[in-house]
């Protein structure tokens, strides 16, 4: 019985086994790497496979070796020594090297699990990277640009000094710096202009500078401002002839839509409110020609912040149509019946 087994043992492990352990365990992990890298075969397919090439080769192998004398050296090295026993043995240590892998892989291949592992960090790099993509395109909105070329990134340093870091001085030196290098001729510089020259001049010192200011850069959008802020209609209305004179293009030089002094005066003569309400409506009418000739972009640096100036310019133009009739039916002598 002793020897039957020291039979065995040889078929399992013979004299060259180390060379069988080597070629079966390399077997098992180049498996397991083809499992890693395609998707056909899995290491517990290939598992699968070579335990079945190792079973079938045990019943032919261990067969023989029952009707073997143990004694004979030379039938127990043919038998120990065959093809058979040879595929027997590859596929054990094959199999066996796949369950090693499946061990320390928890249930997958080792080779999986870092694998699977190196995915979910590439996952968590990836999904971190668009985070702080994300929070630094959203943060952009008010970040200061440094070493700033253009007139809009002035304005964008200006605007983030002013209404995010309360910076009121720096503010006035950048639009100092916008208005010294060029005029942007944009509304909302003008506005910003005047939202920081309040605190910083005061309005009867700013009001002068705007005029000044204006005039030697031929910017029409800071007359426009001089006029809104104007201390009489007979001063906003000159200013704002001056800015038509200087770009008849702006429709804010027509009509002011942030303006809401109302220029209708009761007066007993119905024509003369015909012509005043008329002169109002063609201003407007104007405006509307002008800014719907080109994007907000062309009058502002932040567009998405201004109002819809169109509507309420046409809603206007409405009201003063209504209106404009009724003097007419006034004068005619048949009011009519106004709603």
């Amino acid at each position: 019985m002793a020897t039957r087994v020291a039979l065995f043992r040889r078929i399992i492990w013979p004299a060259r086994g180390g060379l069988f352990a080597i070629i079966g365990s390399a077997t098992g992990l180049f498996g397991d790497m083809v499992g890693f890298f395609t998707e056909f075969f899995s290491p517990t397919v290939l598992m699968v496979l070579f335990a079945g090439l190792a079973l079938v080769a045990a019943l032919l192998c261990f067969q023989r070796a029952l009707m073997v004398d143990p004694s004979n050296d030379e039938a127990v090295s043919a038998v120990v020594d065959c093809q058979v026993c040879d595929a027997f043995r590859f596929g054990l240590f094959a199999t066996g090297a796949f369950m090693l892998l499946m061990l320390v892989g928890q249930g997958q291949s080792a080779t999986e699990m870092v694998g699977r592992r190196l995915g979910l960090i590439e996952a968590d790099v990836t999904e971190i990277r668009d985070n702080v993509r994300d929070l630094h395109e959203g943060a952009q909105a008010a970040m200061v640009i440094r070493n700033p070329r253009t007139p809009a990134e002035l304005f964008s340093n200006a605007w983030v000094y002013t209404h995010v870091r309360r910076d009121t001085d720096q503010a006035w030196k950048t639009l100092g710096k916008l208005y010294d290098d060029e005029a942007p001729r944009m509304m909302d510089a003008a506005d910003l202009y005047v939202t920081v020259g309040r605190t910083v001049l005061g309005p009867a010192p700013l009001q002068a500078e705007l005029v000044r200011l204006g005039r030697a850069k031929r910017d029409a959008t800071l007359l426009v401002l001089a006029a809104r802020n104007a201390a009489t209609e007979a001063e906003a209305d000159s200013l704002l002839a001056e800015a038509r004179g200087l770009d008849p293009a702006l429709p804010f030089a027509h009509w002011d839509p942030l303006v809401t002094r109302v220029r209708v005066r009761p007066n007993p003569d119905p024509m003369a409110q015909v012509r005043m309400l008329e002169a109002r409506k063609a201003a407007i009418e104007t405006f509307i020609r002008e800014y719907s000739a080109h994007p907000p972009g062309r009058w502002f640096f932040m567009p998405q912040y201004q109002g819809d100036y169109l509507t309420m310019a046409r809603s206007l133009v409405d009201s003063l149509t209504t209106q404009i009739d009724t003097f007419r039916k006034i004068a005619a002598g048949n009011p009519g019946r106004v709603r």
